[in-house]
């Protein structure tokens, strides 16, 4: 998840990856 972190920031819920 750390290195999905530095692409997504603190937006992790608009992140598609997660």
């Amino acid at each position: 998840m750390l290195q999905k972190r530095k692409r997504c920031g603190k937006a992790f819920s608009l992140c598609p990856e997660l």
